[in-house]
Protein backbone atom coordinates (compact mmCIF):
# COMPACT_ATOMS: atom_id res chain seq x y z
CA UNK A 1 0.00 0.00 0.00
CA UNK A 2 1.69 3.55 -0.37
CA UNK A 3 2.17 5.45 2.55
CA UNK A 4 0.12 7.38 4.49
CA UNK A 5 -1.03 10.68 2.88
CA UNK A 6 0.02 9.96 -0.81
CA UNK A 7 -2.34 11.30 -3.06
CA UNK A 8 -4.22 9.05 -5.38
CA UNK A 9 -5.17 8.90 -9.26
CA UNK A 10 -8.42 10.66 -10.22
CA UNK A 11 -9.55 7.47 -10.43
CA UNK A 12 -9.05 6.59 -6.49
CA UNK A 13 -6.85 4.04 -7.08
CA UNK A 14 -3.14 4.52 -5.70
CA UNK A 15 -0.20 4.13 -7.46
CA UNK A 16 1.26 0.77 -8.17
CA UNK A 17 3.96 -0.07 -5.68
CA UNK A 18 7.63 1.66 -5.66
CA UNK A 19 10.35 0.16 -6.65
CA UNK A 20 8.31 -2.39 -9.03
CA UNK A 21 10.63 -2.70 -12.35
CA UNK A 22 9.34 -2.78 -15.64
CA UNK A 23 9.06 -6.58 -16.76
CA UNK A 24 12.46 -7.95 -18.04
CA UNK A 25 14.33 -4.36 -17.62
CA UNK A 26 16.04 -5.27 -14.38
CA UNK A 27 15.46 -9.10 -13.08
CA UNK A 28 17.12 -9.58 -9.71
CA UNK A 29 16.57 -11.04 -6.30
CA UNK A 30 14.76 -9.07 -3.34
CA UNK A 31 17.02 -9.39 0.01
CA UNK A 32 15.76 -7.97 3.23
CA UNK A 33 13.39 -5.78 1.22
CA UNK A 34 16.28 -4.39 -1.02
CA UNK A 35 16.60 -4.76 -4.60
CA UNK A 36 20.28 -5.17 -6.24
CA UNK A 37 20.35 -4.88 -9.78
CA UNK A 38 22.07 -2.80 -12.68
CA UNK A 39 19.39 -1.41 -15.13
CA UNK A 40 19.76 0.27 -18.50
CA UNK A 41 18.69 3.35 -17.55
CA UNK A 42 18.63 5.45 -14.30
CA UNK A 43 15.59 4.80 -11.77
CA UNK A 44 15.26 4.76 -8.23
CA UNK A 45 14.16 2.12 -6.32
CA UNK A 46 12.95 2.30 -2.51
CA UNK A 47 11.16 0.44 0.18
CA UNK A 48 10.22 1.72 3.22
CA UNK A 49 13.65 1.62 4.59
CA UNK A 50 16.07 1.82 2.11
CA UNK A 51 17.09 3.89 -1.27
CA UNK A 52 19.16 2.37 -3.95
CA UNK A 53 20.57 4.40 -6.70
CA UNK A 54 21.69 2.90 -9.72
CA UNK A 55 23.53 4.26 -12.62
CA UNK A 56 24.03 2.70 -16.23
CA UNK A 57 27.72 4.02 -16.37
CA UNK A 58 28.47 3.09 -12.65
CA UNK A 59 29.73 -0.88 -12.61
CA UNK A 60 28.10 -2.01 -8.95
CA UNK A 61 25.50 -0.81 -6.39
CA UNK A 62 25.81 2.15 -4.11
CA UNK A 63 23.32 2.17 -0.63
CA UNK A 64 22.27 5.54 0.44
CA UNK A 65 19.81 5.02 3.83
CA UNK A 66 16.81 7.17 3.17
CA UNK A 67 16.71 10.58 5.03
CA UNK A 68 14.59 11.62 7.86
CA UNK A 69 11.64 13.29 6.43
CA UNK A 70 12.47 17.56 5.83
CA UNK A 71 15.80 16.16 5.80
CA UNK A 72 18.71 15.86 2.91
CA UNK A 73 20.42 12.41 2.55
CA UNK A 74 24.36 12.63 2.74
CA UNK A 75 26.51 11.13 0.13
CA UNK A 76 28.39 8.03 -0.11
CA UNK A 77 31.79 8.39 1.51
CA UNK A 78 34.57 7.46 -1.30
CA UNK A 79 36.87 4.52 -0.13
CA UNK A 80 39.66 7.00 -0.71
CA UNK A 81 37.99 8.83 2.84
CA UNK A 82 37.92 5.55 4.63
CA UNK A 83 39.19 5.71 8.02
CA UNK A 84 40.99 2.22 9.16
CA UNK A 85 44.31 1.69 11.08
CA UNK A 86 47.56 -0.22 9.80
CA UNK A 87 47.37 -3.60 9.48
CA UNK A 88 50.22 -5.84 10.95
CA UNK A 89 52.05 -6.54 7.82
CA UNK A 90 52.17 -2.84 6.93
CA UNK A 91 53.93 -2.58 10.66
CA UNK A 92 56.69 -5.30 10.18
CA UNK A 93 57.35 -4.04 7.01
CA UNK A 94 58.08 -0.36 8.40
CA UNK A 95 59.73 -1.83 11.54
CA UNK A 96 62.03 -3.43 8.98
CA UNK A 97 62.79 -0.59 6.43
CA UNK A 98 63.90 1.60 9.87
CA UNK A 99 66.14 -1.37 11.01
CA UNK A 100 67.79 -1.41 7.51
CA UNK A 101 68.32 2.60 7.41
CA UNK A 102 69.12 3.03 10.55
CA UNK A 103 71.86 0.26 10.44
CA UNK A 104 73.67 2.36 7.33
CA UNK A 105 73.25 5.24 8.96
CA UNK A 106 75.71 3.73 11.54
CA UNK A 107 77.61 1.89 9.60
CA UNK A 108 78.45 5.22 7.81
CA UNK A 109 79.01 7.62 11.07
CA UNK A 110 80.79 4.70 12.02
CA UNK A 111 83.33 4.27 9.20
CA UNK A 112 83.43 8.40 9.06
CA UNK A 113 85.24 8.11 12.73
CA UNK A 114 87.50 5.55 12.33
CA UNK A 115 88.77 7.36 8.85
CA UNK A 116 88.80 10.85 11.06
CA UNK A 117 90.88 9.48 13.49
CA UNK A 118 93.23 7.32 11.39
CA UNK A 119 93.79 10.60 8.95
CA UNK A 120 95.00 11.65 12.59
CA UNK A 121 97.23 9.25 13.23
CA UNK A 122 98.82 9.29 9.69
CA UNK A 123 99.57 13.25 10.28
CA UNK A 124 101.24 12.49 13.61
CA UNK A 125 103.24 9.56 11.63
CA UNK A 126 104.42 11.42 8.88
CA UNK A 127 105.95 14.41 11.32
CA UNK A 128 107.86 11.66 13.49
CA UNK A 129 109.33 9.77 9.91
CA UNK A 130 110.48 13.58 9.23
CA UNK A 131 111.52 14.23 12.38
CA UNK A 132 113.84 11.03 12.11
CA UNK A 133 115.17 12.05 8.73
CA UNK A 134 116.35 15.54 10.30
CA UNK A 135 118.06 13.31 13.16
CA UNK A 136 119.70 11.39 10.64
CA UNK A 137 120.77 14.19 8.09
CA UNK A 138 122.39 15.83 11.74
CA UNK A 139 124.78 12.59 12.10
CA UNK A 140 125.82 12.61 8.35
CA UNK A 141 126.84 15.61 7.92
CA UNK A 142 127.87 16.77 11.55
CA UNK A 143 130.57 14.43 11.84
CA UNK A 144 133.38 12.69 9.16
CA UNK A 145 131.78 9.60 10.03
CA UNK A 146 128.37 10.09 10.30
CA UNK A 147 127.56 8.62 6.84
CA UNK A 148 129.48 5.19 8.31
CA UNK A 149 127.95 5.06 11.71
CA UNK A 150 124.37 5.40 10.16
CA UNK A 151 124.93 2.74 7.70
CA UNK A 152 126.52 0.54 10.43
CA UNK A 153 123.38 0.87 12.34
CA UNK A 154 121.61 -0.71 9.67
CA UNK A 155 118.13 -1.29 10.97
CA UNK A 156 117.11 0.28 14.17
CA UNK A 157 113.58 0.46 16.04
CA UNK A 158 112.44 2.93 18.16
CA UNK A 159 115.45 4.96 17.95
CA UNK A 160 115.45 8.72 19.16
CA UNK A 161 113.31 8.31 22.08
CA UNK A 162 112.74 11.40 24.51
CA UNK A 163 110.61 11.81 27.56
CA UNK A 164 108.71 14.22 25.86
CA UNK A 165 107.27 11.37 23.28
CA UNK A 166 107.77 8.61 25.54
CA UNK A 167 104.41 6.60 26.56
CA UNK A 168 106.48 6.01 29.77
CA UNK A 169 108.77 9.06 30.52
CA UNK A 170 112.16 8.24 32.85
CA UNK A 171 111.53 4.75 32.31
CA UNK A 172 112.81 2.29 29.68
CA UNK A 173 110.13 1.83 26.99
CA UNK A 174 108.52 -2.01 26.87
CA UNK A 175 106.14 -1.13 24.86
CA UNK A 176 106.83 -2.15 21.18
CA UNK A 177 105.01 1.17 20.65
CA UNK A 178 106.76 3.60 22.76
CA UNK A 179 106.01 7.18 21.46
CA UNK A 180 102.83 8.71 22.67
CA UNK A 181 101.36 11.87 20.76
CA UNK A 182 97.75 12.86 21.60
CA UNK A 183 97.10 9.91 23.03
CA UNK A 184 97.76 7.37 19.99
CA UNK A 185 101.14 5.56 20.21
CA UNK A 186 103.50 4.95 17.60
CA UNK A 187 106.30 2.93 16.34
CA UNK A 188 109.33 3.85 14.79
CA UNK A 189 111.92 1.48 12.30
CA UNK A 190 114.40 3.37 10.45
CA UNK A 191 116.64 1.25 7.77
CA UNK A 192 120.29 2.85 5.83
CA UNK A 193 121.96 1.24 3.62
CA UNK A 194 124.65 2.21 1.19
CA UNK A 195 124.78 2.60 -2.19
CA UNK A 196 127.73 2.98 -4.96
CA UNK A 197 127.18 5.63 -7.50
CA UNK A 198 129.61 8.05 -9.79
CA UNK A 199 130.72 11.39 -9.59
CA UNK A 200 132.37 13.67 -11.68
CA UNK A 201 136.31 13.88 -10.42
CA UNK A 202 137.04 17.66 -8.94
CA UNK A 203 139.65 18.48 -11.50
CA UNK A 204 138.43 16.54 -14.62
CA UNK A 205 137.14 18.01 -18.08
CA UNK A 206 133.65 16.07 -17.32
CA UNK A 207 134.48 12.80 -18.53
CA UNK A 208 136.42 11.28 -15.78
CA UNK A 209 134.41 9.81 -13.24
CA UNK A 210 135.57 8.71 -9.99
CA UNK A 211 133.67 5.81 -7.24
CA UNK A 212 131.27 7.44 -4.31
CA UNK A 213 129.78 6.58 -1.24
CA UNK A 214 125.84 7.23 -0.83
CA UNK A 215 123.40 6.80 1.97
CA UNK A 216 119.83 5.66 1.87
CA UNK A 217 117.76 5.82 4.82
CA UNK A 218 113.68 4.42 5.48
CA UNK A 219 112.03 5.61 8.06
CA UNK A 220 108.73 3.34 8.57
CA UNK A 221 106.48 4.53 11.62
CA UNK A 222 103.17 2.51 12.50
CA UNK A 223 100.38 3.28 15.28
CA UNK A 224 98.83 1.15 17.60
CA UNK A 225 95.24 -0.10 16.62
CA UNK A 226 95.97 -0.01 13.00
CA UNK A 227 93.42 -1.71 11.00
CA UNK A 228 94.06 -5.09 9.05
CA UNK A 229 93.62 -2.55 5.56
CA UNK A 230 95.70 0.10 6.91
CA UNK A 231 99.52 0.56 5.76
CA UNK A 232 102.11 2.16 7.79
CA UNK A 233 103.64 5.43 6.97
CA UNK A 234 107.07 5.15 5.07
CA UNK A 235 109.05 7.83 3.52
CA UNK A 236 112.86 7.01 2.39
CA UNK A 237 115.24 9.49 1.43
CA UNK A 238 118.95 9.57 -0.20
CA UNK A 239 121.66 11.22 1.13
CA UNK A 240 123.78 11.72 -2.13
CA UNK A 241 127.69 12.04 -1.57
CA UNK A 242 128.06 15.05 -0.30
CA UNK A 243 131.22 17.48 0.41
CA UNK A 244 131.79 15.01 3.47
CA UNK A 245 131.02 12.11 1.96
CA UNK A 246 133.29 12.85 -1.30
CA UNK A 247 135.55 10.00 -2.51
CA UNK A 248 138.85 10.01 -3.33
CA UNK A 249 139.69 12.19 0.60
CA UNK A 250 141.68 9.90 2.87
CA UNK A 251 140.06 9.97 6.52
CA UNK A 252 140.73 13.09 8.48
CA UNK A 253 142.15 14.93 5.22
CA UNK A 254 140.62 18.34 2.82
CA UNK A 255 141.19 19.12 -0.55
CA UNK A 256 141.28 22.85 -2.07
CA UNK A 257 140.12 22.55 -5.33
CA UNK A 258 141.39 25.64 -7.39
CA UNK A 259 140.09 26.61 -11.05
CA UNK A 260 141.02 29.46 -12.82
CA UNK A 261 139.82 30.70 -15.88
CA UNK A 262 141.11 33.96 -18.07
CA UNK A 263 139.73 37.40 -18.80
CA UNK A 264 136.73 37.73 -20.74
CA UNK A 265 137.74 40.39 -22.57
CA UNK A 266 139.48 39.18 -26.13
CA UNK A 267 140.07 35.93 -27.48
CA UNK A 268 141.98 34.82 -24.16
CA UNK A 269 138.70 33.69 -22.10
CA UNK A 270 138.58 29.86 -20.56
CA UNK A 271 140.55 27.79 -18.29
CA UNK A 272 144.38 28.36 -17.12
CA UNK A 273 146.80 25.55 -17.19
CA UNK A 274 150.07 25.73 -15.85
CA UNK A 275 149.31 28.04 -13.08
CA UNK A 276 151.84 27.70 -10.24
CA UNK A 277 149.32 27.61 -6.98
CA UNK A 278 150.53 28.07 -3.96
CA UNK A 279 148.83 27.29 -0.60
CA UNK A 280 149.91 27.57 3.03
CA UNK A 281 148.24 26.80 6.69
CA UNK A 282 148.66 24.01 8.66
CA UNK A 283 150.13 20.77 7.46
CA UNK A 284 149.74 21.29 3.76
CA UNK A 285 150.66 18.01 1.95
CA UNK A 286 151.14 19.58 -1.60
CA UNK A 287 152.29 23.37 -0.71
CA UNK A 288 152.67 24.03 -4.87
CA UNK A 289 150.78 22.61 -7.70
CA UNK A 290 150.42 23.45 -11.16
CA UNK A 291 146.89 23.94 -13.01
CA UNK A 292 145.85 21.14 -15.29
CA UNK A 293 144.61 21.21 -18.98
CA UNK A 294 141.31 22.87 -17.94
CA UNK A 295 142.66 24.84 -15.63
CA UNK A 296 142.54 22.85 -12.00
CA UNK A 297 144.65 21.83 -9.42
CA UNK A 298 144.13 19.62 -5.97
CA UNK A 299 146.30 20.51 -2.66
CA UNK A 300 145.34 18.29 0.44
CA UNK A 301 145.39 19.54 3.57
CA UNK A 302 145.30 18.18 7.01
CA UNK A 303 143.19 20.41 9.00
CA UNK A 304 142.31 20.36 12.94
CA UNK A 305 138.66 19.24 13.57
CA UNK A 306 137.01 22.33 13.82
CA UNK A 307 138.83 23.41 10.75
CA UNK A 308 141.93 25.80 9.69
CA UNK A 309 142.39 28.51 7.59
CA UNK A 310 144.63 28.80 4.36
CA UNK A 311 145.51 30.53 1.85
CA UNK A 312 145.67 30.40 -1.81
CA UNK A 313 148.40 32.04 -4.08
CA UNK A 314 148.81 32.12 -7.96
CA UNK A 315 152.61 31.72 -8.76
CA UNK A 316 152.18 32.64 -12.27
CA UNK A 317 152.48 31.42 -15.39
CA UNK A 318 155.22 28.38 -15.95
CA UNK A 319 154.73 27.14 -19.14
CA UNK A 320 157.04 30.15 -20.46
CA UNK A 321 157.89 33.36 -20.03
CA UNK A 322 154.51 35.03 -20.23
CA UNK A 323 153.36 36.70 -17.20
CA UNK A 324 149.59 36.92 -16.15
CA UNK A 325 148.06 39.46 -13.97
CA UNK A 326 144.59 39.51 -12.51
CA UNK A 327 141.93 42.65 -13.32
CA UNK A 328 144.17 45.16 -10.90
CA UNK A 329 147.65 43.82 -12.14
CA UNK A 330 148.64 41.99 -9.95
CA UNK A 331 150.83 38.56 -10.88
CA UNK A 332 150.27 37.26 -7.38
CA UNK A 333 146.84 36.94 -6.38
CA UNK A 334 145.66 35.24 -3.46
CA UNK A 335 142.29 34.42 -1.83
CA UNK A 336 141.81 33.04 2.24
CA UNK A 337 139.61 29.89 2.22
CA UNK A 338 139.05 27.56 5.81
CA UNK A 339 138.57 23.98 5.31
CA UNK A 340 137.39 20.70 7.73
CA UNK A 341 138.02 17.36 7.31
CA UNK A 342 136.80 15.18 4.99
CA UNK A 343 135.19 18.43 3.44
CA UNK A 344 135.95 19.57 -0.69
CA UNK A 345 136.17 23.21 -1.08
CA UNK A 346 136.46 24.61 -4.44
CA UNK A 347 137.45 27.54 -5.11
CA UNK A 348 136.79 30.02 -8.50
CA UNK A 349 139.43 32.82 -9.57
CA UNK A 350 138.51 34.53 -12.47
CA UNK A 351 140.21 37.18 -14.72
CA UNK A 352 143.77 35.96 -14.84
CA UNK A 353 145.40 36.51 -18.57
CA UNK A 354 148.30 36.91 -19.72
CA UNK A 355 149.48 40.37 -19.78
CA UNK A 356 149.16 43.01 -22.65
CA UNK A 357 151.71 45.88 -23.58
CA UNK A 358 151.29 49.01 -24.88
CA UNK A 359 153.26 51.80 -27.05
CA UNK A 360 152.03 55.66 -27.01
CA UNK A 361 153.42 57.77 -29.70
CA UNK A 362 153.47 61.23 -28.39
CA UNK A 363 153.93 63.68 -31.00
CA UNK A 364 154.70 67.50 -30.60
CA UNK A 365 155.43 66.53 -27.13
CA UNK A 366 157.60 69.36 -24.88
CA UNK A 367 160.56 69.04 -23.07
CA UNK A 368 157.39 69.63 -19.60
CA UNK A 369 156.00 66.35 -20.63
CA UNK A 370 157.32 63.14 -19.38
CA UNK A 371 155.29 61.01 -18.12
CA UNK A 372 151.61 59.04 -19.76
CA UNK A 373 148.63 57.49 -18.37
CA UNK A 374 146.73 54.44 -18.16
CA UNK A 375 143.52 54.60 -16.25
CA UNK A 376 141.30 51.36 -16.24
CA UNK A 377 137.95 52.00 -17.20
CA UNK A 378 136.94 48.63 -14.60
CA UNK A 379 136.13 48.90 -10.79
CA UNK A 380 138.88 46.16 -10.45
CA UNK A 381 141.22 47.84 -12.63
CA UNK A 382 143.17 49.14 -9.52
CA UNK A 383 144.84 52.60 -10.17
CA UNK A 384 146.24 54.69 -12.97
CA UNK A 385 149.62 52.73 -14.42
CA UNK A 386 152.39 55.72 -15.90
CA UNK A 387 154.94 55.21 -18.02
CA UNK A 388 158.08 57.73 -18.62
CA UNK A 389 157.94 59.02 -22.05
CA UNK A 390 161.31 58.67 -23.68
CA UNK A 391 162.53 59.99 -27.52
CA UNK A 392 158.70 60.39 -27.73
CA UNK A 393 157.38 56.74 -26.83
CA UNK A 394 155.62 55.31 -23.26
CA UNK A 395 155.90 51.87 -23.44
CA UNK A 396 153.34 49.99 -20.90
CA UNK A 397 154.74 46.21 -20.01
CA UNK A 398 152.04 44.77 -17.71
CA UNK A 399 148.41 45.97 -18.25
CA UNK A 400 145.75 43.50 -17.60
CA UNK A 401 143.52 43.14 -20.82
CA UNK A 402 140.74 45.66 -20.97
CA UNK A 403 139.62 49.52 -21.60
CA UNK A 404 141.87 52.01 -20.56
CA UNK A 405 142.04 56.34 -20.87
CA UNK A 406 145.37 57.81 -22.02
CA UNK A 407 145.78 60.83 -20.15
CA UNK A 408 148.49 63.53 -20.45
CA UNK A 409 149.04 65.98 -17.88
CA UNK A 410 145.65 65.19 -16.39
CA UNK A 411 144.00 65.75 -19.97
CA UNK A 412 142.27 62.47 -21.49
CA UNK A 413 143.42 62.19 -24.98
CA UNK A 414 142.11 58.84 -26.42
CA UNK A 415 141.03 55.46 -25.14
CA UNK A 416 142.18 51.66 -25.84
CA UNK A 417 141.12 48.27 -25.47
CA UNK A 418 143.74 46.08 -24.62
CA UNK A 419 143.76 42.47 -25.03
CA UNK A 420 146.27 39.67 -23.84
CA UNK A 421 150.11 40.53 -25.97
CA UNK A 422 151.46 43.33 -27.41
CA UNK A 423 149.18 46.78 -29.09
CA UNK A 424 150.02 50.14 -30.47
CA UNK A 425 147.74 52.34 -30.47
CA UNK A 426 147.26 55.83 -32.48
CA UNK A 427 150.15 58.20 -32.12
CA UNK A 428 149.01 61.06 -29.61
CA UNK A 429 149.49 65.02 -31.22
CA UNK A 430 149.94 67.62 -28.37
Amino acid sequence: PPPRGARTSSGGAPPPPWGRPPTGVCPGRRFGGTINCVPALFKPVANAATLTLISANWKGVRKVKSAAPGTRAKPPRSPIHRERGATMVEVMISVVLLSVFSVAAMLVVTSGTAASADNRARITAAGLAQRELDLVSQVITGSPNGAQLVVGEGEVTNPNLVDELSATPGGIPTSDFPFALDGQKYKIVRNAAAYDTAVKSPCSDGSGVEAAQGVQVTVTVAWEGMGAGTSPHVVSKVFPPGRRASAGIPAGQAQIVVRIQGSAQGADYGPRPSIRVEVTGPDVLTPSVNTNSVGCAVISVVPAPAGSSYTVTLGGYQGGSAAFVNPAGNPSPSQNVGAKPDQRVQVQIENYSEVATLKVNVINATEAVQMVWARPWSPEGGGDSAAALVNGVATFAALAPGKYDIMIGGVTYDEVDLVSGPNTMPSVVL
